[in-house]
């Protein structure tokens, strides 16, 4: 598909209203090309104006064209993503991620737990005497063992 093909079809898939021969031969000029992409963005008021599964595609198409790993990109925000902190464009791709990845759902969802109990652990307070008891633990001699110690044992 050319720009000026994208162009004539623009509001067809701004509506839906294309068969999906037609919407994937879009999503792919999309993937491709800035200026349609930004014509396309312009059109739709957002980038989160088409459904996810569009959205998911186009997504995933700019990504395998620039070599980049979904999933690497995605793990990559999974703390801020979780800690709600995550800006809203990519909070955006990491849940349309996350609705494909089983791999990296685990992940978020492990996350989720740990900062519930993170908190927790944070508060409990060592013994007086932890680092007395971690020095006496790491700091012996090793135990001798062979020949040697048998003789050294034996007096004479």
């Amino acid at each position: 598909m050319n720009c000026n093909e994208f162009k004539n079809s623009l509001t067809a898939f701004l509506d839906d209203d294309l068969s999906a021969e037609a919407r994937l031969l879009c999503e792919d000029h999309l993937s491709s090309c800035e200026q349609c992409l930004q014509l396309w963005q312009q059109h739709a008021g957002s980038e989160f104006d088409l459904p996810d599964s569009v959205a998911a595609s186009i997504t995933a198409g700019i990504l395998s064209s620039t070599g980049v790993n979904p999933c690497e990109t995605c793990e990559e925000s999974l703390c801020d993503f979780t800690d709600g902190v995550l800006e809203r464009g990519k909070r955006h791709y990491v849940k349309l991620h996350l609705n494909d990845c089983n791999n990296c759902q685990a992940i978020a969802n492990t996350l989720s737990a740990l900062s519930g109990a993170l908190p927790e652990l944070a508060e409990v307070k060592p013994s007086n005497d932890l680092a007395e008891k971690i020095l006496q633990q790491t700091s012996r001699e090793p135990e001798p063992h062979g020949i040697l110690h048998w003789i050294r044992e034996i007096d004479f």
